[in-house]
């Protein structure tokens, strides 16, 4: 091979969408945030290294699915106390399906807790009781909401991602009295906004967006807004994992804070600054809560 080739190469791999998004996880890791990295893991060993990791956690899940005896045979999965579908049958959905059966399902019906995923999204006072009114930000697949609403809460699950959407909607078949589906993006602002057009990571945070990301302009609005907008009574929890946007959604979200008070499960691990300004933004609202940081979350409730 010619030096020019060589080098040509070499322009190609330094500069490329995949090498820009691997340097913004160095300077992460740099700053002590080891979370996340996932470009910087496929720049270094290539994209077969994500699909080991998935098969990785497929088997996990699995395992966790044979001892509990849960039957993934059928379209329909049943856990003690709550249903979701079966996401295991489609392609698209099969990996949010496996994820979240780690961070969500398990731990939610036998309280089996991985020290290495996101975290469960109830920790000691926060929790789900029933009739509470919970918004589910990031809803994706639906699967928190399906464990809100298998609990006799009523949800409203927030998801923008057209794509997302039609999965969300077989959940919410399940609970149609309970679950309330929102095609809108929460922000600190009404109107519209760009968000990444993907399944399993979509963001409205140009910060975390590449130049090689399909787009798609959609709704956004502030959560105190759409409380006033539909009269909610109450907001009783909030579980958000919304890839980056968490601390605009809390910027929107003063008001419910300050007048409800609900109980937190917040992902806070997109950006390395995310556990201290976070924390920051729900004191500002409501200086009562206490807050608690664990795995990648972020924990609060008022006493």
């Amino acid at each position: 091979m010619s030096l020019k080739k060589v080098w040509l190469r070499m322009r190609l791999r330094m500069t490329g969408s995949h090498a820009r998004n691997a340097w913004r996880n160095v300077k992460r890791i740099l700053k002590g945030d080891f979370r996340n990295n996932t470009d910087l893991f496929v720049y270094l060993f290539g994209s077969r290294s994500i699909t080991y990791l998935n098969r990785r956690h497929e088997k996990r899940a699995l395992r966790l699915f044979e001892r509990y005896q849960i039957d993934i045979d059928n379209d329909i999965v049943e856990f003690p106390g709550f249903r979701c579908p079966n996401f295991f049958n489609d392609d698209y959905s099969r990996i949010g399906m496996i994820h979240g059966s780690l961070d969500i399902l398990f731990p939610a019906a036998f309280n089996v807790i991985l020290s290495d995923t996101e975290g469960p999204c109830e920790l000691g006072e926060v929790r789900l009781e029933k009739q509470e009114v919970v918004f589910d930000c990031g809803a994706n697949l639906g699967l928190f909401s399906a464990v809100a609403a298998g609990r006799g809460c009523t949800v409203y699950a927030f998801e923008p991602v057209s794509k997302t959407v039609p999965y969300l909607r077989k959940t919410g078949a399940l609970y149609p009295e309970r679950i309330h589906i929102v095609q809108t993006a929460l922000s600190n602002t009404c109107g519209k906004a760009r968000i990444t057009d993907n399944f399993m990571v979509s963001t409205i945070m140009p910060e975390r967006q590449t130049t090689d990301d399909p787009m798609a302009e959609v709704d956004v609005i502030t959560m105190d807004e759409y409380v006033h907008r539909n009269q909610i009574r109450k907001v009783d929890f909030i579980k958000a994992d919304i890839e980056g946007a968490e601390r605009l959604m809390l910027e929107g979200a003063k008001e419910t804070l300050r007048v409800f008070s609900p109980k937190l499960s917040i992902c806070s691990y997109h950006f390395p600054d995310d556990p201290k300004v976070l924390e920051n933004l729900i004191k500002q609202a409501n200086p009562k809560y206490r807050i608690i940081h664990k795995y990648s979350k972020l924990y609060a409730y008022v006493p």
